[in-house]
């Protein structure tokens, strides 16, 4: 039922008006709010929130995400029996994303699944377009010291394979997929959360190559719930051998992560375990 709710989310064209309003507090997991020069979007039946993320070497940063809201209030974290956590396209447009998912999910009848009970998350991958937009920049400072608050950010598209942060540029250790195990991990406290029962990753265009590679190289969680990943419309995806149904010759690096498996040490510092083990 969750899959077929998950492409729901993702095939609904219905729109909610966006207004800009200063971003909330924090929510469950405490990261740092900053308001500071951040302009991002208010979606109705959502706030946004700031998630605490640990890198490698237990230093503390903070990933911005918009959680679903019941009712305008925080859901209970005894009712929630399902998450989604909803990954967005290469526009970085994560309160698109919550703005579609929030209205799918008002439309679902049946079956249970309501807006106390289900939380949604759309985690935000901001990268060098999104100067006072999604991060603070002050460009009078020293280029190490530009993007000042402890918001993570990457570069480019780089977030989609799994790569680590450009920002805050002293301390980058930190990949895309880490962030995602974190939400994971997280929902998987049962003493926080003792009724979830299951957990979609949801990726649609780029947030669709971003799940299909996080799916195929990521860590084995111990949760307590059963996670589906849900993969729409990628313009690419990752292969898991170096065989192509088309001549390769003119392409030398064909089967280089993102496309295949070799060189992923180069790009990525997520799970090198998994991948060195063949």
């Amino acid at each position: 039922m969750l899959y077929s709710w998950a492409k729901a989310v993702l095939a609904c064209t219905a729109t909610i008006p966006f207004l800009n309003f200063p971003s909330a507090t924090a929510q469950q997991f405490q990261g740092t709010p900053v308001t500071y020069n951040i302009t991002l979007p208010k979606v109705p039946g959502a706030e946004l929130a700031y998630f605490r993320i640990t890198d490698s070497k237990n230093r503390q940063f903070t990933n911005m995400n918009y959680l679903s809201t019941h009712n305008d209030g925080r859901l209970i974290k005894s009712n929630i029996k399902r998450v989604v956590l909803v990954v967005h396209g290469l526009g970085r447009d994560a309160s698109t994303y919550m703005a579609i998912a929030v209205n799918a999910l008002s439309t679902v009848s049946g079956k249970g699944v309501t807006t106390a009970n289900t939380q949604l998350v759309a985690p935000y991958f901001p990268n060098g377009e999104d100067k006072n937009i999604g991060y603070p920049w002050d460009a009078s400072q020293p280029q190490s010291n530009r993007s000042w608050s402890d918001i993570l950010v990457w570069q480019g598209g780089q977030w989609i394979g799994g790569e680590n942060n450009q920002y805050p540029s002293k301390q980058v250790a930190t990949s895309s997929y880490e962030v995602i195990d974190q939400y994971i991990n997280y929902y998987a406290n049962t003493d926080m959360f003792p009724n979830i029962k299951t957990l979609v990753v949801v990726g649609h265009s780029a947030g669709a190559q971003f799940v299909q590679r996080y799916a195929a190289v990521g860590k084995t969680l111990n949760t307590p719930f059963k996670i589906t990943y849900w993969v729409g419309n990628p313009n690419s995806f990752l292969w898991f051998d170096d065989k192509r149904p088309l001549p390769i010759g003119s392409c030398p690096d064909y089967n280089d992560w993102r496309d295949g498996l070799e060189n992923y040490a180069n790009y990525s510092s997520y799970n090198p375990t998994l991948i060195n083990s063949g």
